[in-house]
């Protein structure tokens, strides 16, 4: 099993002969000189967030600029966040380009690895209401109470999390992962390992977990 990630097309500045100048120059600044994306970092609003991590994404992995830029964007959430909570969870420029950068590599990964065990278990494990949350829960019996409802649809996600993990981390799964989610999750890890007073081991596993 491999995957190389995007199966898009890869295209470079040479093939923006019909474009102007100014946008050959931009497109090279973007991905060799980071001043401008840090500049857009701080001023990009929540609306626009998306739009230009969107192109940011298209145009550094047709200039084969990707891990760089993402690498640099990475660097600079963890800089501008001081909290697992909110590193790659607020809308920020730098996490909708990774969001977009993760899904154009890794969605091929992911689908295989995942799209038939989910088909599974939402045919047969869920296919059932697994609820937990107390207001949404009406009891059909009068012998069966919401705290046990809660805790026996507890226990049943807990189990079929159990699955899915146990599939991601399949031993041959995880050696056909993508080498830009492999150089992500380095990343982080390495940044999480330079600063212990700030990151624990499980809070490692929560930022590469997504």
């Amino acid at each position: 099993m491999s995957f190389s990630g995007s199966t898009e097309r890869v295209w470079d500045v040479k093939d923006l002969a019909g474009s102007t100048m100014a946008f050959k120059y931009l497109a090279v600044l973007l991905c060799d000189d980071f001043r401008l994306i840090s500049a857009l970092m701080d001023l990009a609003s929540v609306e626009q967030a998306d739009q230009i991590g969107r192109a940011i994404v298209d145009i550094s992995e047709g200039m084969r600029r990707g891990p760089f830029v993402v690498k640099h964007l990475t660097e600079g959430e963890f800089q501008r966040n001081n909290s697992v909570s909110t590193i790659f969870r607020l809308q920020s420029l730098s996490s909708r380009t990774i969001s977009h950068y993760v899904k154009k590599v890794g969605g091929l990964y992911l689908s295989v690895v995942l799209s038939e065990l989910l088909q599974r278990l939402l045919k047969n494990e869920l296919s059932k209401k697994l609820e937990i949350d107390p207001s949404k829960i009406q009891s059909s019996s009068s012998d069966i109470d919401v705290e046990t409802i809660i805790r026996e649809n507890g226990n049943e996600l807990m189990r079929i999390a159990q699955i899915i993990f146990d599939r991601i981390t399949t031993p041959s799964i995880v050696a056909a992962m993508p080498r830009p989610l492999r150089i992500i999750c380095f990343l982080i890890s390495s940044i999480c390992e330079k600063n212990p007073e700030k990151f624990s081991d499980d809070d490692k596993s929560k930022l590469n977990g997504g």
